[in-house]
């Protein structure tokens, strides 16, 4: 959702930007097959509440080996995760199901861009990972071991590729 965002914002107001970081996001409309998958767990959701939609939402997120060897992250991020109430995720689903592709709009974007992703991820795979091909000035960081949310699980790779790509331009000149 924040990537859809982010380009949208980026698409609309150009000049209020110096470069781009994007994590785990894609630019690419759902399938309508994912769509349909985001309608069922709403019904679920409102049938059966929150906790069988957030536990599969834990296990997609985390790479195994997060699962057995960082389980104190891992139960930090389910507290949060079941935290939510009800409305807020299936208002959350409904917004991804009306999302529309942004792939038209990168051949416009001329800033420095760093995306990161994980090669594990279940959550945005890296083959819906497309936005390389349109950014002629992206940089395409993998983390591997991360699953979704590569900055909690990978913390230290994560953090030294943001620092390099922030050290690599002059946001001036670019």
């Amino acid at each position: 959702m924040a990537g859809f965002i982010t380009l949208n914002a980026i698409k609309r107001f150009p000049e209020s930007f110096a470069a781009l970081i994007l994590f785990h996001a894609q630019s690419i409309a759902d399938t309508t097959e994912v769509k349909e998958n985001y309608r069922k767990a709403i019904e679920q959701i409102i049938l059966n509440g929150t906790a069988e939609f957030n536990e599969k939402f834990i296990r997609n997120v985390f790479h195994p080996n997060s699962l057995t060897n960082k389980k104190e992250l891992v139960e930090s991020l389910r507290s949060i995760v079941f935290a939510n109430f009800k409305e807020m995720i299936t208002v959350g689903l409904i917004a991804l199901v009306e999302c529309f592709e942004t792939c038209s709009s990168l051949d416009s974007i001329r800033i420095p861009a760093l995306i990161i992703c994980s090669r594990e991820d279940v959550v945005i795979p890296l083959r819906n990972l497309n936005l390389c091909k349109h950014e002629k000035r992206s940089i395409l960081k993998i983390i591997d071991n991360a699953r979704y949310f590569s900055n909690l699980k990978q913390p230290d790779e994560f953090n030294k590729s943001v620092n390099n790509f922030l050290n690599s331009f002059d946001p001036n000149n670019n």
